[in-house]
């Protein structure tokens, strides 16, 4: 079975490795999101779109002054498939704070992912095949980059914290019936800005940027994070 009958599986790939990569939603300023202060455990829920695809993502992770971890979930739909991809994925990475205040950050992290796409046939009048959704290849992903942020408080119970980052990635698809492997490496840019109320909740809007990636297009995304077990004082 091919991937879809109307398009050509390097486009559909292209839009499952942008979107099904790895990448943290919940963390600390380097990423425009609260530090342990607003909870050492953080939950997150995100979505986020592009022209071929769109992605919803969980997330649980821990933070510390130094080191930060999640795992994460996320299921993607695409327009050149009548079915859909999903993986799971574990981030890494470590505080650096730049300065005296604390304000800014910058983080290395470093992230893997495992997936499969799932197929409910290229026949919309097939009802049996749209039931029965079979997994038609295997996804892996791995990404290495860095991200800086910068903490704007306006007063005790709101800031503003815009955070870029850019990240290598290495995605790869195997399809299951025609033996067949394709791997792409290609770069990332992310542009966010976390909107902090109080010390424990985040809403983040966020545009993240494929680049020597042919197929693919920028993604608009939405997260939002929130902090459970805050520090004590």
């Amino acid at each position: 079975m091919r991937l879809s009958a109307s398009v050509s599986a390097g486009c559909v790939i292209a839009a499952v490795c942008a979107l099904v990569s790895p990448s943290l939603v919940g963390a600390q300023t380097c990423l425009g999101l609260p530090g342990p202060e607003g909870g050492r455990i953080q939950l997150g829920a995100g979505y986020m779109s592009s022209a071929d695809a769109s992605q919803f993502g969980l997330s649980a992770g821990v933070v510390s002054s130094r080191f930060l971890g999640q795992l994460s979930t996320a299921t993607v739909n695409f327009d050149a498939l009548r079915g859909y991809a999903r993986a799971e994925g574990v981030s890494l990475g470590y505080r650096l704070p730049i300065g005296t205040r604390g304000r800014t950050e910058m983080c290395p992290v470093v992230d893997g992912s495992l997936g499969e796409i799932v197929s409910r046939g290229n026949d919309p009048r097939n009802v049996e095949e749209f039931n029965n959704p079979r997994r038609i290849a295997l996804t892996r992903g791995a990404s290495a980059g860095v991200s800086l942020g910068h903490r704007m408080q306006a007063n005790n119970s709101f800031a503003v914290v815009p955070a870029v980052s850019a990240s290598y990635v290495h995605s790869a698809v195997r399809q299951d019936q025609l033996e067949l492997r394709n791997s792409i490496n290609y770069g990332s840019m992310r542009f966010s800005v976390g909107l902090l109320l109080g010390t424990r909740f985040t809403a983040s809007p966020s545009v993240s940027v494929p680049f020597a990636l042919d197929g693919a297009s920028r993604s608009l995304g939405l997260a939002f994070t929130v902090g459970l077990k805050p520090k004590k004082p």
